[in-house]
């Protein structure tokens, strides 16, 4: 992981970007182009155009490019067994030889993130709701067969490196000085002795994989003010790999009142999956604590805090 990984490593812009749609998805050409939100590896622009609004995700780093074409190649396969919108692209490019070098857009999905629906402290019912779709979402999901046949396009496949927690351990140790810039060090040291309790805990490796949105937290979770689920976005760690990197939104996102609904809904979980959740939770929250500090978002930063405190606690 670099220094500060989130930096780009070349500028996207609208006038850029909107020569690659004029190019690539002419339906889209024409449009009014603003910048919306930018993450590690892509820029999220809105676009305004005739047929309605849409997103338009652009890589701004090469790490970005094979797994934006993991998600146009399996998303919109996968999307029709899902209960809520997800954000499968209508249009897309795979890498170019130049800069932006690749696209995907799809339909702008209506709702409230995770991390502000967490910081304004939803009510019982709202909770409730929140883990009774988030587990009907994500049992949907873990429940999608492989599919492996030769017509197939290549499976994203994730080697067991994320959940071997050993490894997990050692590699966040080796990430402390940097993580030490936006993160608060009894959290980060704290977070760093659970690590180390669950890696001599042993858990089971996973053996079935299945589908994963390997990202799922309170930044990719989008609710209506009912606390229904009303989508998911950004899947671009898509992969096969071990369901419980996305159970890690047992402390991510769940209040404690959506934990007894969501669990009803998704159904049962293995000792040995919890510990790998758990473990998951803290390095990806300790991650995206990191991030936030440093690029001034501070609700996220403030409900990634938070979620690394229930995973302590």
């Amino acid at each position: 992981m670099a220094d500060a990984p989130w930096v780009p490593e070349w500028e996207v812009t609208p006038a850029a970007v909107e020569a690659l749609l004029a190019a690539h998805a002419p339906a889209l050409a024409g449009g009014t182009l603003r910048p919306l939100a930018s993450g590690w590896d892509n820029l999220a622009l809105t676009l305004d155009h005739p047929g309605g609004r849409a997103i338009v995700r652009v890589p701004k780093r090469r790490i970005a490019l094979a797994l934006l074409a993991a998600e146009l190649d399996w998303l919109p396969r996968l999307a029709p067994h899902l209960p809520v919108a997800c954000s499968a692209p209508r249009w897309g490019v795979r890498g170019l030889a130049e800069a932006p070098y690749a696209f995907a857009a799809y339909p702008f999905i209506a709702g409230t993130p995770g991390h502000d629906l967490l910081a304004a402290d939803p009510p019982a019912a709202v909770a409730e709701a929140m883990g009774r779709s988030l587990g009907r979402f994500l049992g949907d999901l873990h429940r999608i067969p492989v599919d492996r046949s030769p017509g197939a396009p290549p499976l994203p496949d994730d080697g067991p490196e994320r959940s071997d927690l050993r490894a997990v351990l050692a590699h966040v140790r080796g990430l402390r000085p940097r993580l030490a810039r936006g993160v608060p060090l009894p959290l980060l040291d704290a977070c760093i002795a659970a690590l180390d309790t669950l890696a001599r805990s042993r858990p089971q490796a996973w053996t079935k994989p299945c589908w994963v949105h390997g990202d799922l937290d309170h930044r990719h979770t989008l609710f209506h003010e009912s606390g229904e689920l009303a989508g998911v976005i950004d899947w671009g760690d898509l992969h096969v790999g071990d369901p419980a990197l996305d159970l890690a939104l047992w402390w991510s996102v769940l209040p404690l009142g959506a934990r007894h609904s969501f669990q009803t809904a998704y159904g049962p979980v293995d000792a040995h999956s919890w510990r790998r959740a758990r473990a998951r939770c803290l390095v990806h929250q300790l991650y995206v604590l990191d991030w936030a500090t440093q690029t001034d978002k501070p609700t996220v930063a403030g409900v990634a805090r938070w979620a690394l405190e229930r995973a302590l606690g």
